[in-house]
């Protein structure tokens, strides 16, 4: 009994020291595979823990995003898009999908935006998006 005792106290100890950005990481990936079975709510709790444990988990907030867009909560999906990019402003789809939402508004110059810079920063196959704005 004693082994046991110490065995899971030695179990629990690790779990405790498991790195945030692996946990969170874990959580982005787990929080995906539900987005991707359209169940939104459940993913947009997914990656809000993933947040709590690595606020500077730009995926989580993008696929937050995702989620909320999804939703058709376009503003939420906005400011998560957003915070994603001020975490990694090299990240093009979080551009993308921003400039998506945009147009499906009707903000045709914000759309634009968007679409150029994540052009810009590499994303393939943008000339159908892009090709108004220049």
């Amino acid at each position: 009994m004693k082994k046991f005792l110490l065995f899971t106290i030695l179990i629990l100890t690790m779990i405790s020291c498991e790195d945030p950005k692996v946990k969170a990481r874990r959580q982005v990936e787990k929080g995906i595979e539900i987005l991707y079975q359209s169940r939104y709510q459940d993913a947009i709790i997914e990656f809000e823990s993933a947040i709590k444990t690595d606020p500077e988990s730009f995926e989580a907030y993008h696929y937050l995003a995702a989620s909320y867009a999804n939703l058709g909560k376009h503003k939420q999906a906005i400011e998560y898009y957003k915070k994603a990019i001020e975490i990694n402003p090299e990240y093009a789809s979080s551009y993308f999908n921003l400039g998506l939402i945009f147009e499906q508004n009707a903000d045709r110059e914000s759309a634009c935006f968007y679409f150029l810079k994540a052009e810009e920063l590499g994303k393939p196959n943008m000339n159908d998006y892009t090709k108004h704005c220049k």
